[in-house]
Order: C-alpha cells, then structure tokens, then sequence
C-alpha cells in the first residue's frame, strides 16, 4: 500500500502489483476498498513505488521509473485529476514546465522520406534530456493510428501510436515501419477531441507521454535513444504539427 488520501468523500488507495499500480477505492478509511472502476491501473509497468504528497498546487503524485537493466529512478511529479466519477488520473504538474531550459529549434522532416515513418531531418540532443510537444490530429475510427517513432538502435525503435479514441500502444519497430509488436497497451478511458496536445519527455532510456496533459505511459526503452525521432502521421501528412522543443 503506497498511500491512501481522501478526496471529497471518498478514500483513494494506491496499491502495488507489481510491475503495476492501481487505485482502490473505500467509503471509509477502514475500507473495504475496491478496484476502482476506471483506470485502475495508472501506472502500467516500468513503475513502481507510487505515494501521494500534498503540496500548495494540488495533490500530487511521486514514483519510481524502472530502466530494463533494474536502474531506478525518480519519475516526473504528477498532478492528480478526478472527474465526474471519481476516476483518478495522473497529469502534467505545471511545475514541471521548469525542465524547459534551452528552447531546441525542430528541424524539418527529411527530404525524401517515403514509408509511415517520417524522420526528422537530424538529431537532436537527449543527452541531459527533451521535451518535445505538438499537436496531434487523431484518426478517424477506421484510420491507421498516429504518433511517434523513437530511434534507440540500428534502423529500429519504438513507436507510441494513438488510435482514434486515445487508446495507446507502445512497443518495437523497424524503422521502415515493419515489425511492430504490441508491448504497452494503454487505455485512460477518457474521450479526446480530434486534436489534442502532446508531450514526449526523453533522457536516456526513459520517456513519458502524455496527451492533452492527461499522462498516458512512462516507458523504459531497450537502449538509450540515440537523438533521432519520427513523426508516424498516419493517413494525412500533416496531422502532426506545432512542434516545439526543448532541452
């Protein structure tokens, strides 16, 4: 048990089963608590240890993030949001916007690129960390996902797709496009407009992503990135835009 903290009138529990955690819910501090019916699963692996602190901003969260080789580190500090409901999810904390040292000019898409995947013109600088955002035009019901491609080894890396509800997926992938598996299916249950924002934090072999702010997944890669990033813009070249970065 990581934590408990009332929220309005009911008790939220933060619970580790390992490699995940979850959120149980109670009337009563004494319990019974419950799988809470949404999102339960909150931090889907390459996690763990998550605790809840109080702070002048609002009720945020703390975690470790798990590199493949066992490194642990310390997570980004999360923000908590709890609709209608009473789902919890974890979200960008404003106070993380302080990472954003040195803004990084995005180069253009290489010329001449052809597949799904569309590189962009060079490198840039993960050694102490980015931040990249954009928009993301999501497809429509029957269209092939969107997202990103991140480089980590020879003509290979991992994709974050994003199907038109919002539902994720993460895992390996050929640079052409080719081999894609399925490692991190992630499904926030919470609707999205057919744009929204997004965020892609990098150092190393760790990254998170998050949607319209809502966090999606924190990721371990196989091997650190090695800079280089695609964009996957699925059937419509230009449904990812706006671009931004920062080391």
């Amino acid at each position: 048990v990581g934590a408990i903290e009332k929220v309005g009138d009911k008790y939220y529990m933060l619970y580790g089963t390992y490699p995940g955690m979850r959120t149980l819910v109670a009337e009563r501090p004494q319990g019974p608590f419950k799988v809470a019916a949404k999102n339960q699963l909150f931090l889907t692996g390459h996690t763990y240890f998550a605790r809840f602190f109080q702070h002048p901003s609002g009720l945020l969260v703390c975690h470790h993030s798990i590199a493949r080789d066992g490194q642990v580190s310390m997570g980004l500090l999360k923000g908590t949001s709890f609709d209608a409901d009473g789902t919890m999810r974890l979200t960008w904390w404003p106070g993380n916007e302080a990472l954003k040292h040195k803004p990084v000019k995005v180069p253009p898409l290489a010329a001449g690129g052809k597949g799904p995947i569309r590189m962009l013109g060079r490198k840039l600088d993960v050694a102490a960390g980015l931040v990249l955002e954009g928009s993301l035009e999501l497809a429509e019901p029957l269209g092939a996902p969107r997202g990103l491609y991140v480089e980590h080894g020879r003509n290979s890396g991992t994709a974050i797709l994003v199907n038109f509800d919002g539902r994720a997926e993460l895992g390996p992938v050929n640079s052409d496009g080719s081999g894609f598996k399925v490692e991190k299916a992630v499904n926030r249950e919470m609707s999205f407009g057919s744009q929204a924002g997004f965020r892609l934090l990098l150092k190393g072999v760790l990254l998170e992503f998050y949607l319209d702010d809502l966090l999606i997944e924190c990721y371990s890669l196989p091997a650190p990135s090695t800079g280089r990033i695609g964009l996957i813009p699925g059937s419509k070249s230009g449904s990812i835009s706006a671009l931004k970065a920062w080391k």
